[in-house]
């Protein structure tokens, strides 16, 4: 009886982890690649930042803020044209009630000011070549490698509880002979 409990938690548990990839991949695909939760969002680096230390590969997590709590040297994330920047900032000034944010130049931006608007975040953590496990898990092949270790783990529940079953049988089987062995 306990090991179909325990076999009934693990599918439960393991439908709960299919779901929520499920829901993670669904929100990444329809907010281009930007999942969230509550204040904090998570982007996947496409290319390298020099100036935060977040790499192409990366998975950066930003929390978001007001432009008015941004300081100097901190790291921000924020959208230029149709992609996503990780900068450091290297001033910031108040103009007219707007925060307007100075970033540190590179080979491509040159004295940039980053509007209030643009800004998606103030960068909190960065995990070194995750995203390419999100981007690897979110592609075809990696939903067929999640579903195949999924039904994988179901089977291996499955043939464990049988084989516990059997040998649950058997010691009932044994022990009934031993009675009708005392008896005699």
């Amino acid at each position: 009886m306990e090991n179909k409990k325990v076999r009934n938690i693990c599918i439960a548990l393991l439908f709960i982890m299919l779901f929520i990839y499920l829901v993670i991949c669904v929100n990444s695909i329809m907010n281009h690649n930007k999942i969230g939760a509550f204040a904090y969002k998570f982007y996947i680096m496409s290319s390298d930042s020099s100036e935060s230390n977040a790499n192409s590969g990366d998975l950066v997590i930003a929390k978001s803020v007001k432009p008015e709590d941004i300081k100097e040297n901190d790291s921000i994330i924020y959208k230029r044209n149709d992609s996503m920047v990780v900068k450091k900032v290297i001033g910031t000034d108040k103009e007219n009630g707007n925060t307007n944010i100075y970033i540190e130049n590179d080979n491509v931006i040159l004295n940039e000011s980053i509007q209030n608007a643009q800004i998606m975040g103030k960068v909190v953590h960065t995990i070194k070549g995750f995203g390419n496990v999100a981007l690897f898990i979110q592609s075809p092949l990696g939903t067929i490698n999640i579903l195949l270790i999924a039904l994988c783990v179901f089977i291996i529940i499955k043939k464990i509880s049988k084989n516990s079953q059997v040998k649950d049988a058997d010691i009932n089987h044994n022990e009934d002979n031993k009675k009708v062995n005392d008896e005699n």
